[in-house]
């Protein structure tokens, strides 16, 4: 997932038109399923996270289907109902920041069902049970058992076990072997 938002108080992302991140972009985007992280104004303004949209598509050359929300607040329905008006049909947000466990309730992928209209959008919502800002103030040898356990009760139910990890997480600046252990284990689970 990148960040293709104007820089601004609130987002201080890498600028979009410097060439080597859009070549990172790019690069990751022929080997991988890449999606974007919206800045935060694209939350409460279809046109700002439509400007946000045709910079991803114009980097990598194909439509964008992918879309996460790191600011954690999802604005529900509103954004799910932009992310559907611009036709972009995948949302990996569903997640608690600071807790183990499915916001959603649910460990596998579901349509969104507004309930405001009632009806169902062609919006795939994919929840996630591990946000790596959890494990900051935790041991090592706790949250390996956590993550463990719940690998297990997601595997019990034929479920998707999704994880949310940041690049800094893996900084000399931060517990990295801890978070590369997580990431190993998650991998393997």
């Amino acid at each position: 997932m990148f960040q293709l938002s104007d820089f601004s108080i609130y987002d201080r992302n890498i600028n979009y038109n410097r060439i080597p991140y859009r070549s990172i972009i790019k690069y990751v985007g022929d080997y991988s399923k890449v999606g974007l992280i919206p800045g935060h104004f694209a939350y409460e303004n279809v046109k700002t996270l439509r400007k946000e949209k045709l910079r991803m598509e114009n980097i990598v050359h194909m439509p964008l289907e992918r879309v996460m929300n790191t600011n954690q607040n999802l604005n529900i329905p509103e954004f799910y109902n932009f992310l559907t008006e611009l036709e972009i049909p995948q949302d990996y947000s569903m997640g608690y920041p600071e807790t183990l466990g499915f916001r959603a309730g649910t460990c596998g992928p579901f349509l969104f069902y507004d309930i405001n209209t009632e009806s169902t959008l062609p919006l795939k919502v994919h929840p996630y049970v591990f946000n790596s800002s959890i494990a900051e103030d935790k041991n090592a040898k706790e949250m390996t058992n956590a993550v463990a356990k719940l690998i297990k009760e997601v595997k019990d139910v034929d479920g998707s076990f999704k994880a949310v990890f940041k690049n800094q997480d893996f900084s000399e600046y931060a517990d990295y072997q801890k978070y590369y252990a997580l990431l190993k284990q998650v991998y393997q689970g």
